[in-house]
């Protein structure tokens, strides 16, 4: 039976990883996952980019992933905060209603032997002319299902 190992973030964000004895579930909790717009001299646009592996171990077999994305968003009319997140062979996206929590969620198959991948882009922008618009998107944890 596939087991979560680890987890081995690709870019320098501060988190903590729970892995479920059983290793059939894993959170990850993120400090800093966010992205936004609004103020004086902000830009218009911005993204941020995270992509790590949660190495799997005893996976002889095919075995089937769900991910959990939570967070909380805050947008105003004439903005946008967008987040996509890739998993295995599965792309979603979703545009959250303002001043509210979200939930994301994705499933994938994945072969024998290789490790779980996701990648999550995250999306805030607000109209250029307008710098008192204001917009923000945070993923505050991830959890995997195995099974």
């Amino acid at each position: 039976m596939a087991k979560i190992k680890d987890c081995v973030l690709e870019n320098v964000l501060r988190f903590v990883v729970s892995i479920a004895p059983d290793g059939q579930t894993a959170t990850i909790n993120f400090d800093g996952l966010r992205v936004s717009v609004g103020g004086k001299n902000s830009p218009s646009v911005a993204t941020q980019v995270a992509s790590f592996t949660l190495p799997i171990i005893e996976n002889a077999t095919d075995f089937h992933v769900k991910l959990f994305i939570s967070g909380y968003v805050f947008t105003q009319p004439g903005t946008r905060a967008i987040v996509v997140a890739h998993l295995g062979d599965t792309t979603a996206s979703s545009s959250p209603p303002s001043d509210q929590a979200y939930l994301l969620e994705l499933e994938a198959t994945f072969p024998a032997g290789v490790a779980v991948q996701p990648t999550l882009f995250l999306l805030a922008e607000r109209n250029s002319v307008d710098e008192n618009l204001v917009a923000s998107l945070e993923v505050e944890a991830l959890d995997f299902n195995l099974g």
